[in-house]
């Protein structure tokens, strides 16, 4: 029970310690951040779109990483190198070339820690900012910048999705082909962390391995927290496992505490 300050409450007599327990809280992040993926509904048409951009921004981040200084890991120093290039060659957007630096310097930097080399992209994925991407949350559609037009997909929602959806604005996403062929979305949000309650001060039992020989002081060395059944019930207290002891010639009789199921 990391964390936990015991503080005695009376002497010991028959073997049983009554202990107050308090539970030290932690500063919440502020933001915390989800990925929530939903699987997309295009036409065959805007499959289409969705392939060859995937594609487009493959070849440019291979093309990329081929032809810019290796050492370079930063996206803007990549992106004063090639930006004309990469738009040029391959059709993309303005921002989706942007996204292609920046996944081309994330990359390397991964590499360069793992002291390996990049291997290369697979065109199944493409990145998505606040401008390439756009939530409909009346009719839950995405707005896609592509390589031949901007779309509007429809999204396969579930309850769920709804649920996490309602009221969210996300600036940032993902388009990826899985191995079933379909493409899914992957939306990152930013959720308002829940807030933590105030520590509470919790009563419990505990087993008390050894009792000094005066009764009057106990050996904080072996005292043995069995089992908690709930931390999240303070005014009720704990109860602990089931272990006999026998009063050491005080009271003469067994003492059965109360014990959880299993």
């Amino acid at each position: 029970m990391t964390g936990a300050k015991l503080g005695v409450r009376r002497k010991i007599r028959t073997g049983y310690l009554y202990v107050n327990i308090s539970f030290c809280g932690f500063l919440a992040v502020v933001k915390q951040f989800l990925t929530l993926v939903v699987r997309l509904e295009p036409t065959v048409d805007q499959y289409k779109w969705l392939d060859e951009t995937a594609i487009a921004f493959a070849h440019s981040c291979n093309w990329i990483n081929d032809n810019v200084n290796s050492n370079l890991t930063n996206r803007n120093s990549i992106q004063a190198v090639c930006y004309n290039d990469v738009k040029s060659k391959f059709g993309l957007t303005a921002n989706h070339v942007v996204r292609a630096c920046a996944r081309v310097g994330a990359n390397r930097l991964t590499a360069k820690h793992k002291r390996r080399k990049v291997k290369g992209f697979k065109p199944t994925s493409f990145d998505c900012d606040a401008r390439t991407f756009r939530m409909i949350e009346e009719s839950y559609l995405v707005s896609i910048s592509t390589t031949g037009k901007r779309v509007k997909v429809p999204m396969r929602v579930t309850n769920y999705h709804i649920g996490k959806l309602k009221g969210q604005n996300p600036t940032s996403a993902q388009v990826c082909q899985h191995r079933d062929g379909k493409f899914y979305i992957h939306i990152q949000l930013k959720l308002e962390a829940p807030k933590l309650k105030k520590p509470k001060m919790l009563s419990g039992l505990i087993w008390v391995e050894e009792i000094s020989p005066s009764h009057q002081q106990v050996n904080l060395g072996q005292v043995k927290i069995l089992t908690i059944l709930d931390i999240g019930i303070p005014e009720q207290g704990f109860l602990f496992k089931k272990k006999r002891l026998k009063a050491q010639g005080q009271l003469g009789v067994d003492v059965d505490p109360p014990y959880p199921p299993y």
